[in-house]
């Protein structure tokens, strides 16, 4: 049986790595994700006692990585070179349709 206790800090690294290999901003995946930054960010980090997992499954969709990435990993964590086995995101858009990338609209 895998203890749920330490699978969270496993959870919270591959999470972060994806976000930043994306080069995004917390605010911006928990929103996307539907939840509060404060919830996402501790989730981040791993300063909590369990996550839900309709709360991972949207987190993977804004990140483009699979649920069972997140919670299970890979023979090659992606913090090795070369072993990245997350997928390229479209470059995000704000609600309203612009482009978050370059021109940014207000």
């Amino acid at each position: 049986m895998v203890d749920p206790q330490a699978t969270v800090p496993k959870i919270a690294a591959r999470i972060k790595w994806a976000r930043e290999e994306h080069e995004l901003k917390q605010y911006w995946v928990a929103q996307e994700a539907g939840m509060e930054v404060a919830r996402y960010n501790r989730i981040e980090k791993g300063k909590v006692k369990r996550t839900f997992s309709e709360e991972l499954r949207s987190i993977a969709k804004v990140l483009g990585c699979s649920l069972d990435w997140l919670n299970n990993g890979d023979v090659h964590e992606p913090w090795l070179p070369g072993r990245a086995p997350v997928r390229k995101v479209p470059p995000h858009k704000w609600k309203d349709g612009g482009a978050q990338h370059g021109n940014m609209q207000i």
